[in-house]
């Protein structure tokens, strides 16, 4: 099933056995490390979301970055990586310098899940793009930091070897798939709980009425 992407794969592994082998590496793979580690189970995405849900002004982008936080664990952990089941690079052998060692060297836990897609990149563009379409035009800039702390993790999951790079080029699609479509999600909710008042106590929860923040 994979086979059509070994090429892709190899290239991009070869620039990062390359750089392995390099001065860089000693600096490179520690921030990679942590960059990985901020990413586990959606921490920083979660731990972001739960402060825009804190304030009355921010709590409707809020509920947008949870709406494609909740999405993307169903979609991606709840279907994809289970239907399709690849295993991990150091699993399958076909690139020789990926072990289990040696990926361990460079993770501070090593993942049992499947490889694709890779779930770290899903969450981190899920949650990007859930805040970027939330945002108010003037607001968009906001955004930047999210989208290159994405495109951090989604690197580090290459460079410690933990994915393949289609995994994590495919994870960046889903993700902002995800993060669009549960902004329109969210959006249509809050507007058809205010139209028809139902879930009213609820309603006012998400928007602020209720909370004194």
């Amino acid at each position: 099933m994979f086979s059509a992407f070994h090429s892709f794969d190899a290239f991009f592994y070869s620039i990062v056995h390359s750089l392995h082998s390099t001065a860089a590496d000693a600096i490179i793979t520690p921030v990679a490390t942590v960059v990985s580690f901020l990413g586990d189970n959606g921490m920083i995405w979660i731990l972001l979301a739960l402060v825009l849900l804190l304030f009355k002004k921010t709590r409707k982008i809020g509920v947008c970055v949870a709406a494609a936080l909740v999405l993307d664990v169903v979609v991606v952990n709840g279907i994809l990586k289970l239907l399709i089941d690849r295993p991990r690079p150091w699993e399958m052998g076909d690139f020789e310098f990926i072990t289990r060692e040696y990926v361990d060297q460079r993770l501070i836990s090593i993942p049992t899940d499947s490889s694709f897609p890779s779930g770290h990149t899903a969450s981190a563009f899920a949650g990007a793009f859930g805040l970027l379409c939330a945002l108010d035009k003037k607001q968009k800039l906001w955004a930047i930091p999210a989208l290159i702390l994405a495109l951090m993790i989604s690197a580090s999951r290459i460079y410690v070897c933990v994915h393949y790079p289609s995994d994590v080029f495919a994870g960046m699609i889903i993700g902002i798939i995800i993060g669009i479509v549960a902004y329109y999600i969210a959006t249509a909710v809050l507007k058809w709980m205010e139209k028809t008042g139902k879930f009213s106590k609820f309603h006012q929860i998400l928007i602020g009425e209720k909370w004194g923040i």
